[in-house]
């Protein structure tokens, strides 16, 4: 009936309905994004957003149900327990340096760059010591891609290899860039040309970091030929 008093400890309607047990399961893998920036990890944290859609009778339910039925089964909730804290940060944060060593490999680097390409505010990001490898190389060139207000990309100690051809060709139409650090991804010569590229024509770029790279007198004679046409660089790393 109409105002009688719940008994103590239960739970609001609303927030029974998501009790069940195969109804968690479902959901503790999910990440949820915009206004639901939760990640629930225990049904605590569930039923905890289950009361505050209970204050908001059907509309609150509705709409957290509809975002619910939308996202990935696990991606996001495995990348928030990886890096320890919500993938939100991804979408808000200017400086994402939280990402160095986490192991992340190329399925996680594909929904990073997701969240990633709506940061408007980002500045730096730093993924060095994930070992991605070169095919990984489309989730960088999104970023860099979707962000222009980046201005530090460090991707030391991935194993990108000649993967650094298209990155360099994507860093060198960004506006923004001042500082790229390619430390340790086994580079050869050959895509020193793409670097070089990039340093030739890119109107921004103030720091490149090559060092412990052995793309040997081949890479450094393409690197020469790029300097010639800068004017912007200022530090230069080989080793």
């Amino acid at each position: 009936a109409r105002g009688r008093a719940r008994p103590a400890g239960q739970a609001p309607a609303a927030a029974q309905h998501y009790h069940g047990r195969s109804h968690y399961r479902r959901m503790a893998n999910l990440s949820l994004k915009g206004s639901l920036p939760t990640v629930f990890t225990s049904p605590r944290a569930m039923i905890s957003h289950s009361y505050a859609c209970a204050r908001i009778p059907g509309k609150a339910d509705a709409k957290f149900m509809r975002q619910c039925s939308s996202l990935p089964t696990n991606a996001t909730a495995r990348i928030a327990s990886k890096l320890g804290r919500p993938v939100t940060d991804l979408q808000t944060e200017a400086r994402l340096d939280f990402l160095r060593a986490k192991a992340l490999d190329v399925s996680d680097m594909r929904v990073i760059a997701s969240l990633v390409a709506s940061n408007t505010v980002v500045e730096h990001l730093d993924l060095t010591g994930n070992g991605f490898g070169a095919d990984a190389i489309a989730s960088l060139i999104e970023i860099l891609r979707s962000c222009p207000s980046l201005q530090s990309l460090v991707v030391g100690n991935n194993n990108l290899r000649g993967g650094v051809s298209e990155l360099a060709a994507a860093a060198a139409e960004h506006q923004g860039l001042l500082s790229l650090s390619l430390q340790a991804n086994a580079i050869a010569g050959s895509a020193c040309e793409a670097l070089a590229a990039a340093l030739a024509t890119n109107p921004a770029l103030q720091q490149l970091d090559l060092s412990f790279n052995a793309f040997g007198p081949v890479g450094g004679c393409a690197i020469a030929r790029g300097l010639a046409d800068n004017s912007t660089l200022t530090s230069l790393r080989f080793a």
